[in-house]
């Protein structure tokens, strides 16, 4: 299966090619040094096209040739993190910043690792840290933004996913989870807008448009409520909330229109 990591790959191959060694350097090391620089960029690669067992491989090697490269042992935390191995993804990532306690990459490495096994209190601090390293990059936003969302701290929530949306004005994720905020603090209005962006830019993200629909049912806006409801059923046609939710909606239109239909002058 092929993993989308295009964000991650932004950032390492900024870096990717390696300096041949200090003046004065023998030939040895700067071969060496050319090598690890190819099997790191292989690595990355193919943690690219979901080749997790091969990027370890090359990156190994990378390693073997450049043993103190603080990003090479962050993308091989990336690769086993990719590959569910929790535990060798963190002892990689401690590494890297054992060499480089600057390395915002492996700090967001390590929380996604905590997120990833439901550890948020951990999670937070170490995205929190990233953040603190390098506050223009967006992912360590929307997750503590969806970790603050979790914990109900909606507020702090907004906070973080309007920088993120302010960062990367394209990224559904954002408007989801802002959606998701202003809904639970009862700001109907500013979560329709959120929700609808973030289907705007993919009409096809199935979680968000039943919570949309919620949003427009308690503004006894029934109809665009039945729509959401219907593009959710579509979606996901074993959807059975979808499908409850059609049968409840349609049910309220109806009686609405026969109330109409009743006032309606002779």
């Amino acid at each position: 299966m092929r993993i989308n990591v295009a964000a991650l790959l932004c950032v390492l191959l900024v870096s990717v090619s390696l300096g041949s060694g200090a003046a004065g350097a023998d030939t040895d090391k700067a071969s060496d040094e050319s090598a690890a620089a190819e099997h790191f960029k292989k690595g990355l690669e193919h943690i690219n096209d979901g080749r997790c067992k091969d990027a370890i491989t090359e990156l190994t090697k990378s390693l073997e040739l450049d043993p103190g490269s603080s990003r090479a042992y962050t993308a091989l935390g990336y690769a086993f993190f990719y590959s569910g191995k929790f535990e060798a993804s963190l002892e990689c990532f401690r590494k890297a910043i054992f060499l480089n306690r600057d390395n915002a990459d492996a700090l967001r490495g390590i929380a996604s690792v905590y997120m990833g096994l439901g550890q948020n209190n951990e999670a937070a601090v170490y995205f929190e840290n990233a953040i603190a390293l390098d506050p223009d990059n967006v992912s360590p936003y929307i997750s503590l933004g969806t970790i603050y969302n979790d914990k109900k701290r909606f507020i702090e929530a907004i906070a973080l996913l309007k920088k993120a949306a302010q960062i990367s004005p394209g990224l559904n994720t954002a408007y989801y989870e802002l959606g998701r905020a202003y809904r639970e603090i009862g700001a109907f209005d500013l979560a329709i807008r959120n929700y609808e962006k973030c289907l705007s830019f993919n009409p096809n993200f199935h979680k968000a448009y039943l919570p949309l629909s919620e949003c427009y049912s308690s503004k006894a806006d029934f109809r665009n409520a039945y729509s959401c409801a219907i593009a959710a059923k579509r979606l996901d046609p074993l959807d059975e909330e979808a499908r409850s939710e059609i049968k409840r909606l349609y049910r309220i239109i109806i009686k609405e229109k026969s109330r109409r239909a009743e006032d309606a002058p002779a």
